[in-house]
């Protein structure tokens, strides 16, 4: 024990620590400062939508601005980059909460819809005192994380949706240093706008890929650098926090024992004893994410089994011919009457029926999943290279297809150079990593049909081993030496940065939820009764986690959490699930809008509030209201409160 405490000294602390540490807050005050700065810019409407929605020439020219600042020699320059990647990442925010866009998992730019909004329950739910619900711990690593940030914001939805997108930019920025030392300033530009196109949908969101880009991102930096190093310590550091992203966005688990075997075939050369610990040291890392996964699943959940549970309708697709998730619920519509854990066990069970029924349909699945990923279609690997009107609205704009597969068809191109580039050059450990990490991918694309995919959305933990191929085909025109040898302090500031930002996380993620488990309880209520007909509750009007629909003569602007009358009836129209909420266009402004919990029970409920209970904010609200019927017969539960008092 005291030789692993010696060994993590060296690598993290001894090195240079002071001056990594002072580098590491002088980027974390700059890059707040831009943060803010970002957020508080003034976009005009056809501003907002190119930076949130658009595609086209301005991406170019953001390479091109890009790759300037990467000429920048010394700390002027990576400042001066990483300022320009944070501000590239954060304008979306600012355009969704200045336009208020009703996008497919939101509803006002603030307001989380659909599986979003299960992950917000089930953070809310924890931060009053109650258990996850089966849907969150499917995966609990994402619900915890946010749970622990909204506890450090004061529930405060829009400031926690602002730190994972700066958190996000900041691991991109990682993997740019990185590649600056050994590419040419072109390859590190493309690369930022590769990842800027895959992260843009879920900015604003808090769903699992935020968190499974981020391990993702900063699970490759510590790979990579261990790699090019050939340092064991790094490698395991980073094939556990890759694990870690894994479980939180679960995705191409391949990717894992490819690695392992990549490690033998790469470091077998190295003392025998080295290697044995080695080994066991990487199979530990890839499987205490996992262990941790199920502990915290166990600790916050209500007891039902859940964990993992969404690939049983993945694997019914699949036993299906590729019909792909969905399938299920068109074969079985009474499923929609169980309860989660016991619609994914019959799902689970039918699956496998089904299989033994028509093996043959196996192939058939295996077919269609690898067309898909290596075609140029929307689902394909490079699917999220496209606009708004796919990504945002799932309405393909004709005027765009043939620009999209253009690009596409460009990226695989690149790709395949980038392919032949890495074998010619496989001697080096990290060029292996790259084709060995591909090759899990693979592997994994057959239980990750490209059709339930949601273009690439379940590889987000992996994205950075696709981003490179095409980064390398570029780097074939515009060849660089292969050596990481400039600046020794930049890497091992990238590796003291990118662990302790891990480090961070993981204890955020699992302590901070543990903590909150044990010590947040719900809220006692003694006495509550309504009306008859009336449903009776208690609510609470969290500071910046409701969106307040005002009447146009109220204000000029909209800048969330408000949002003008008009402006809002004019985005709920283009919402992707614009039938099922139709109803709210008829409400009467002004008033509030909020995902909320039943504090006596912790039940998920929207919630329509008088513009009055912003006087109580945080604080429990008794709350007399009826069912919005038209809104419940598309299955979604709004309370408009009719009356309500502050609970003392």
């Amino acid at each position: 024990m005291r030789q692993i405490f010696k060994k993590i000294h060296q690598r993290f602390i001894s090195i240079n620590s002071i001056e990594g540490l002072l580098n590491g807050c002088l980027y974390l005050a700059i890059g707040v400062c831009v943060l803010f700065f970002a957020l508080q810019l003034p976009l005009s409407e056809k501003a907002a939508y190119l930076f949130r929605h658009g595609y086209g020439l301005w991406l170019l020219a953001a390479v091109i601005l890009l790759c300037v600042s990467f000429m920048i020699p010394g700390t002027v320059g990576r400042l001066v980059s990483y300022s320009l990647v944070l501000i590239l990442f954060t304008l979306p925010l600012t355009a969704l909460w200045q336009q208020g866009y009703a996008e497919m998992q939101m509803i006002g730019g603030v307001l989380p819809f659909s599986d979003s909004a299960q992950y917000y329950h089930n953070a809310s739910r924890l931060l009053e005192g109650y258990p996850f619900t089966p849907f969150g711990t499917r995966h609990p690593f994402a619900p915890a994380l946010i749970a622990s940030l909204l506890a450090i914001t004061g529930h405060h939805l829009m400031r926690t949706t602002a730190i994972l997108v700066f958190l996000n930019a900041s691991s991109v920025f990682l993997t740019v240093k990185i590649l600056r030392k050994s590419q040419h300033a072109v390859v590190a530009a493309v690369f930022v706008v590769l990842a800027f196109l895959f992260y843009r949908r879920f900015i604003g969101m808090i769903d699992t890929e935020n968190l499974g880009m981020l391990f993702g991102m900063l699970g490759f930096d510590l790979l990579f650098i261990g790699a090019c190093t050939r340092k064991t310590f790094l490698i395991c550091s980073g094939t556990l926090i890759t694990s870690f992203g894994l479980n939180a966005r679960p995705g191409a688990f391949f990717v894992l024992p490819a690695l392992l075997v990549w490690y033998l075939v790469y470091f077998h050369r190295n003392h025998r004893t080295r290697v044995k610990a080695g080994i066991i040291l990487v199979v530990a890392a890839m499987l205490i994410p996992f262990l941790l996964n199920t502990a915290l699943a166990a600790s916050l959940g209500s007891g039902e089994p859940g964990l993992f549970s969404n690939f049983a309708y993945t694997l019914y697709g699949i036993a299906d011919g590729g019909s792909g998730w969905e399938q299920i619920y068109l074969d079985h519509p009474e499923i929609h009457q169980l309860s989660d854990s016991e619609a994914a066990q019959l799902t689970f069970h039918l699956a496998v029926e089904k299989i033994k029924a028509h093996p043959e349909a196996l192939s058939l699945a295996l077919r269609i999943s690898y067309f898909d990923f290596f075609s140029l279609k929307n689902r394909s690997a490079f699917g999220y290279i496209s606009g708004g009107d796919l990504t945002a609205f799932n309405q393909v704009n004709p005027d765009q297809v043939l620009g999209y597969k253009i690009a596409r068809a460009l990226l695989w191109f690149l790709s395949l150079s980038g392919i032949v580039w890495l074998w010619r050059h496989r001697q080096h450990a990290e060029n292996g990593m790259l084709l060995w990490g591909l090759l899990g991918i693979l592997f994994s694309v057959p239980f990750l049909p490209p059709r339930d995919a949601g273009m690439m959305r379940v590889y987000a933990a992996t994205m950075p081993f696709l981003f490179l191929l095409p980064i390398y085909g570029v780097r074939w025109v515009l060849p660089k030496s292969n050596e990481i040898d400039e600046n020794p302090q930049v890497l091992q500031d990238t590796t003291a940065l990118a662990s302790i930002s891990a480090v961070a996380l993981i204890i955020l993620t699992v302590l901070g939820s543990l903590s909150l488990r044990l010590f947040r309880k719900p809220v006692t209520v003694m006495d509550h009764t309504c009306p008859t007909g009336a449903y009776a509750g208690v609510l609470r009007v969290n500071t910046g986690s409701y969106l307040y629909v005002q009447s146009d003569g109220q204000g000029k602007l909209t800048r969330m959490p408000v949002i003008q009358y008009s402006k809002f009836i004019q985005r709920l129209r283009k919402f992707p699930n614009a039938d099922k909420v139709e109803k709210l266009s008829s409400l009467t402004p002004p008033y509030l809008l909020m995902n909320a919990v039943n504090l006596q029970n912790g039940d998920m409920l929207w919630a329509v509030a008088p513009r009055q209970t912003l006087e109580d904010i945080n604080q429990p609200l008794l709350v007399c209201g009826h069912w919005i019927p038209e809104l419940m017969e598309n299955g979604l539960g709004f309370l408009f409160i009719d009356t309500y008092s502050t609970l003392e």
